[in-house]
């Protein structure tokens, strides 16, 4: 699929951020001795894995592009991961606060690249990976009120 230089910078990010929340959930669920919790955590990064390959078909090489042009959308989403790798979540609220933080900053991406000239069909893709993020928000929120976090 040929893709111009927008639809190649907007994937990628969207790539990036997808690959960022991937490794979060990953590390998370490793972080948590809770067999419930890690699974739950666990099926998020399993998503994310999902959404990475769906967007693969409208990216392009990273080496056709100028680097610093590589974090136009995803700098919130990055600044907040540069912040939160330094810090140990020992409990589980702060786990799960830290996770829809993350959410939140997807969204954000998410939302900058829904409003770029980008095709209908990866458009079709931001909303549904969007909604998810919306979607896992609302469970993570239920969770903690469920565990009384």
């Amino acid at each position: 699929m040929q893709t111009d230089y927008v639809t190649a910078l907007v994937v990628n990010q969207l790539i990036e951020t997808c690959n960022a929340r991937e490794a979060d959930y990953k590390k998370a669920a490793d972080s948590i001795k809770d067999p419930y919790l890690a699974d739950i955590l666990n099926k998020f990064a399993t998503e994310s894995g999902k959404f990475f390959l769906e967007l693969l078909p409208f990216s392009e090489s990273r080496d056709e592009m100028e680097e610093e042009e590589i974090t136009i959308l995803n700098v919130r989403y990055k600044g907040w991961m540069d912040v939160a790798s330094g810090n140990t979540l020992v409990d589980k609220k702060g786990l799960f606060e830290g996770c829809i933080d993350r959410e939140r900053s997807a969204i954000e991406v998410y939302e900058a690249a829904s409003t770029e000239e980008i095709p209908e069909k990866l458009k079709v893709i931001v909303i549904k990976h969007k909604s998810a993020f919306f979607k896992a928000c609302s469970d993570l929120n239920s969770l903690i009120k469920e565990l009384k976090l």
